[in-house]
């Protein structure tokens, strides 16, 4: 009953959390590779919070929380498809006005098609990885930064979600009563 009760948090804190940095993103107030890894900790940390003094198992628990991060990228991505989508719909609509949303969309995936080979979820993430995404040091920043694009755009987004995933995981293993957790600071304790 209480693995459930760790399945239903680790769901909310991943949609809420997805939705957090979806959020921060859209407003500029995104700190690269911290947010993720933040919230990949809180994730954890949820996760294990029906478990607080109890005995269990870790696996179980590992994989909920995974689950709860895997729930957070799903949340961030489909939100920065839809602004994309909704984006891309404003954007032909004021320089045609009589145009309609359903053929905004369908120029919009023309247009991915012509140009990457694909459409909707796929030809989004082709065309916001060609042009690229900015890392500055501040928001106010008016240097470049570092210019990521195409496939280091790629192994940018995989390293943060291998953050989050990685620092949920390890909220889950640093509980106190969890047998990994022991046994490692026990082998430490011992040297």
């Amino acid at each position: 009953m209480r693995l459930l009760l760790c399945l239903i948090v680790a769901a909310v804190a991943g949609a809420a959390l997805g939705a957090a940095l979806w959020g921060l993103d859209r407003v500029g107030a995104y700190f690269v590779l911290i947010f993720p890894m933040v919230a990949g900790f809180l994730i954890g940390g949820a996760t294990v919070l029906p478990m607080t003094g109890r005995k269990t198992a870790t696996l179980p628990l590992l994989v909920l929380a995974l689950l709860g991060g895997a729930i957070a990228l799903s949340v961030y991505w489909g939100g920065s498809y839809l602004s994309y989508v909704e984006d891309t719909v404003t954007l032909i609509q004021t320089e045609a006005p009589k145009t309609t949303r359903e053929e905004a969309i369908d120029l919009m995936n023309t247009f991915l098609e012509s140009e990457y080979g694909s459409t909707g979820f796929q030809g989004f993430i082709s065309d916001y990885a060609a042009l690229g995404l900015s890392i500055n040091r501040s928001i106010s920043s008016t240097s470049s930064g570092i210019e990521l694009q195409n496939e280091t755009a790629y192994a940018f987004w995989i390293i943060e979600a291998v953050l989050l995933l990685g620092a949920a995981i390890i909220a889950v293993f640093r509980r106190e009563n969890s047998v990994l957790y022991k046994r490692a600071t026990a082998a430490n304790t011992a040297r």
